[in-house]
């Protein structure tokens, strides 16, 4: 979960799946989102990341989920019975290693 204070102020709260070896940590959560929020992303989908930047905006909240490509199918239709705007977009296994390494070299954000 990320909120987004009135101040700028951002907050990431995370919860990891103790299986999970593909789990990001919340400094990785918020270079994402900063990532985003800057339109940089390398081979994101151009239209999420428009989206994303007139989503969530200061004084919103976003509840982001790192899905299994094997459960996304199931996880989205369950997020789907909550208000506000569903956004997917699926990041390859090279995607998540590029951020990995994007975010430990502390690039562009």
């Amino acid at each position: 979960m990320a909120i987004y204070k009135q101040t700028g102020e951002m907050l990431v709260k995370q919860w990891a799946h103790p299986l999970s070896e593909n789990g990001f940590t919340p400094a990785l959560w918020m270079f994402v989102i900063k990532t985003l929020l800057s339109g940089w992303g390398d081979h994101i989908d151009d239209w999420f990341i428009e989206t994303f930047k007139q989503v969530f905006r200061s004084g919103t909240s976003a509840f982001f989920c790192l899905i299994e490509p094997s459960a996304s199918r199931d996880v989205l239709i369950q997020l789907r019975q909550y208000r506000g705007m569903l956004i997917y977009a699926g990041l390859t296994e090279e995607q998540k290693v590029q951020l990995k390494a994007a975010a430990s070299k502390g690039e562009r954000v």
